[in-house]
């Protein structure tokens, strides 16, 4: 079974194009006398970039701070570059997922779902969940100073997951695979009216109007059969 960690920069928020992309195999050390994992390690990380079609945002720039110049000489986004993998790992994986076609469906670990199941009171984003599992310490940030890279973004998404491997005693990618699963169904708002709030506390109102926009989350249309509306 081969696992594959991945993360990507793109030009933009909307009809972003992938500009790079970084990937390392993840596997485990030894396994006990059950044959479950004891310790996760990464392999050597490969980033690849790619020259866009319809250029950088300045917003994208931002972010990231790659600059058009910096991929005068990239190539062509070519998608088979992400090698195939029975499991895919990453934090917010179907953003990233999703400029792969090729590559789905797959089994996919998701470190945010899982961190926001961990702690659901926490700040989930990639760079407040590495400082979380890192501690507020110089080497930290010395990391996540580079964050928006997709390489380093790959460097704290691996610590996320060793950290929620043990938070969970899941010892298996397969079963921290089907705990992801079941992470992804929220049980707190995390956006909109409710936000911070228990999926039980939207009132059926909101739950009627969120259904009929274009692209609704299917987790969170779950997670409104899974936890009707309570005044409790």
């Amino acid at each position: 079974m081969r696992a594959i960690l991945f993360d990507t920069e793109t030009s933009g928020k909307e009809n972003g194009e992938v500009i790079e992309l970084s990937y390392c195999d993840v596997y485990c050390d030894s396994v006990d006398e059950f044959g479950r994992m004891n310790q996760l390690s990464r392999g050597t990380i490969t980033t690849h970039r790619f020259k866009p079609e319809r250029g950088i945002s300045f917003g994208a720039c931002a972010v990231h701070h790659i600059l058009p110049r910096d991929l005068d000489d990239a190539p062509p986004f070519d998608l088979e570059l992400l090698p195939p993998a029975d499991i895919y790992i990453g934090h917010n994986i179907d953003f990233d997922l999703k400029f792969f076609p090729n590559r789905t469906p797959a089994r996919t670990i998701d470190t945010l779902a899982l961190f926001r199941q961990h702690d659901p009171s926490a700040e989930h984003n990639l760079g407040a969940a590495y400082y979380f599992v890192a501690g507020m310490n110089p080497s930290a940030r010395a990391v996540a100073a580079g964050a928006h890279s997709a390489e380093v973004d790959v460097k704290m998404t691996f610590e996320i997951l060793v950290f929620l491997q043990n938070a969970f005693e899941c010892y298996d990618l397969e079963e921290l695979a089907d705990r992801s699963d079941e992470a992804r169904i929220p049980t707190h708002m995390t956006f909109g009216k409710f936000k911070g709030q228990p999926v039980s506390a939207v009132d059926n109102g909101w739950r009627g109007w969120y259904r009929k926009q274009t692209d609704p989350d299917p987790y969170l249309l779950e997670a409104f059969d899974r936890y009707p509306y309570s005044t409790r």
